[in-house]
């Protein structure tokens, strides 16, 4: 699958990412928001958390991976 890239999100691989993208940063950044709950934004803000990132998990419906 790809990552879904709003044309109104501006992607600049220096303070919006994608979760591809995520994958080549460089240093961990100092605080995070996922925008998304699903599969992988809950992976990535439980990754980063782990890390010690503060991290806000953003997602519009009520529930969070509410299938699991």
């Amino acid at each position: 699958t790809r990552p879904h890239r709003p044309r109104d999100v501006p992607f600049d691989k220096i303070r919006i990412f994608d979760s591809d993208e995520m994958l080549e940063l460089e240093r961990l950044p100092r605080t995070l928001t996922v925008i998304g709950a699903g599969v992988i934004g809950v992976e990535y803000a439980t990754i980063f958390s782990a890390l010690d990132v503060p991290v806000t998990l953003v997602e519009p419906r009520n529930t969070i991976l509410d299938f699991v």
